[in-house]
């Protein structure tokens, strides 16, 4: 008994065939590549939280460790870009008003170099002898489409509550 091969089936692949096999491929590497940017988009969001965490955090442990500055009021307000100590507290002594200011300004000077368009808001109830001396900061920031390229940025916010 002898077999026979079918050669017909034995020709290889078609020009259909291999050309639906790189569509499939296409389409794969596409998906691929929009899950890579979404991953980017959000990895970036998380750095922008963490430097606006981080950048609380400092302003809290001075909050902290300055007592007397927190009591005048003297860390309320808002926080602009644009505010200077004018003098640096790590070199020469500070009144506590003075390091307040000094603390207000570096905690502004980080916001400017880690976030975009940031600004913040700290509204502290010490100097009121009944309140609980809840403190309340408030960071907000544009989040640019930086991957979509789009101009207008999503308005991102850190709200802390805290007992400094």
């Amino acid at each position: 008994m002898q077999l026979r091969s079918n050669h017909l089936g034995n020709r290889g692949a078609t020009l259909i065939e291999v050309m639906v096999a790189v569509t499939i491929t296409s389409i794969g590497l596409l998906g691929m590549a929009g899950l890579m940017t979404a991953s980017a988009k959000v990895n970036h969001g998380a750095l922008e939280h963490t430097q606006a965490s981080i950048a609380a955090q400092s302003l809290v442990d001075s909050m902290h460790i300055n007592p007397i500055a927190l009591q005048a009021g003297a860390y309320d307000g808002r926080y602009e870009e644009s505010s200077s100590a004018g003098f640096d507290c790590r070199t020469q002594a500070c009144a506590p008003v003075q390091a307040a200011r000094y603390d207000r300004a570096r905690f502004t000077a980080m916001l400017g170099a880690s976030l975009p368009q940031a600004h913040a808001n700290v509204q502290c109830n010490a100097a009121v002898p009944t309140s609980d001396g809840m403190c309340r900061l408030q960071i907000d920031w544009s989040q640019h489409a930086q991957m979509s390229g789009a101009e207008s940025g999503t308005l991102q916010t850190l709200v802390w509550l805290f007992v400094p």
